[in-house]
């Protein structure tokens, strides 16, 4: 079996890079895109408009899913964009993301994308004058990261940095880096 997981922080290219796969011809779902349009919203109303505790709870539910599709097809090529919350806000949290991280791990490769800071300031729009609002956004993203970096690095077999990348050669080093193949 070939199956990727792509996880890692909001801005660091899982969407993109599973979409360049797809073109390669692997066999793609971004886990957010699938659970939008399940309930007849875009990603970014999922995150505005579903309360927090149903929405982790579909985004269980279809990578659950997901899974079972690709154990039942160990010879297909799969990769899958994991949402950045989907492995949870801490190693010992429990919820409906506790079992997701070792099914995961037994089904494929993770890899956990990073990026410099400052590029996922950018690619998150959090980039420009500095908000007198009472919530920082940069300061709520870095401490976001600080709390679920060690959470990807635990869960993940290998790391790619997409600072400098574009989503098809980072799909393409990062299919060599697995030595994974499509079908």
């Amino acid at each position: 079996m070939s199956a990727i997981f792509l996880v890692g922080a909001s801005g660091t290219g899982k969407s993109a890079i599973v979409s360049a796969l797809g073109e390669a011809g692997w066999t793609v779902a971004d886990v957010d895109l699938a659970v939008a349009t399940r309930v007849g919203l875009t990603v970014a109303d999922l995150y505005l408009l579903v309360d927090p505790e149903e929405r982790r709870v579909r985004i269980a539910e279809a990578i659950g899913e997901l899974l079972d599709d690709i154990e039942a097809d160990p010879s297909g090529s799969w990769a899958l964009a994991i949402p950045s919350a989907a492995l949870g806000e801490s190693l010992e949290a429990e919820g409906p993301f506790a079992g997701i991280r070792d099914r995961l791990r037994a089904a494929g490769e993770v890899v956990h994308l990073t990026a410099d800071l400052s590029t996922l300031v950018t690619r998150n729009g959090l980039i420009g004058p500095r908000s007198t609002a009472v919530v920082m956004p940069r300061k709520e993203f870095r401490a976001m990261l600080e709390r679920r970096t060690p959470i990807y690095d635990a869960v993940s077999t290998a790391t790619y940095d997409t600072t400098a990348s574009t989503p098809a050669v980072a799909a393409e080093e990062i299919v060599s880096l697995l030595g994974a193949g499509s079908g």
